[in-house]
């Protein structure tokens, strides 16, 4: 089962549908936090992870469909990221059913607001435009002090037994160059 804290500003819209059942489903990446914040004059649902900080970014207009939105963006995330089809789907599965909680969590969204800063000056300083995934990936490669200055990203896929890719050395080895 898929916990996702909203702040209240996000509450009043009523994020849903929810589930009243329960089930023994646990999520790796555990529960979100979610807030709604404005991005070029544009709403936008920014969902914050609470073990990784791992962040996704919704559109937030249809709020009644908000937590379909959101399953299918932690999908395509995790895609991106290079997991497995069979990781992310029993990670989807996990999150079939959610349940809307109030925000708990100070730290949490303090981290949200450092995020939602650095969108803003991402896109209205710089004139970028709204791509969510150019996004995601930026917010997940800036170290994060409430994880011990680690990247989202790196935390993410620790927690799924992952390890980021490591990139390819430009240096030939010496065995190549003969005399």
């Amino acid at each position: 089962m898929l916990i996702l804290r909203c702040t209240q500003k996000l509450l009043k819209k009523k994020p849903g549908p929810t589930d009243d059942r329960q089930d023994d489903l646990v999520p790796v990446l555990g529960s979100w936090h979610a807030n709604l914040i404005w991005l070029a004059h544009v709403p936008i649902v920014l969902c914050v992870n609470d073990v990784s900080l791992l962040a996704i970014l919704l559109r937030g207009r249809n709020f009644p469909n908000l937590v379909n939105a959101f399953r299918n963006r932690v999908a395509a995330r995790l895609e991106r990221m290079g997991l497995p089809e069979d990781i992310i789907s029993l990670e989807c599965a996990a999150m079939d059913v959610v349940q809307v909680q109030p925000s708990n969590s100070r730290s949490v969204l303090a981290s949200m607001n450092d995020f939602a800063r650095g969108l803003k000056f991402q896109v209205e300083r710089r004139s970028k435009s709204l791509d969510f995934d150019a996004l995601e990936d930026h917010m997940s490669e800036t170290p994060m002090g409430a994880l011990d200055y680690q990247y989202s990203r790196e935390v993410a896929l620790a927690a799924f037994g992952s390890h980021p890719p490591q990139p390819k050395s430009s240096v030939i080895p010496d065995s190549k160059f003969e005399l």
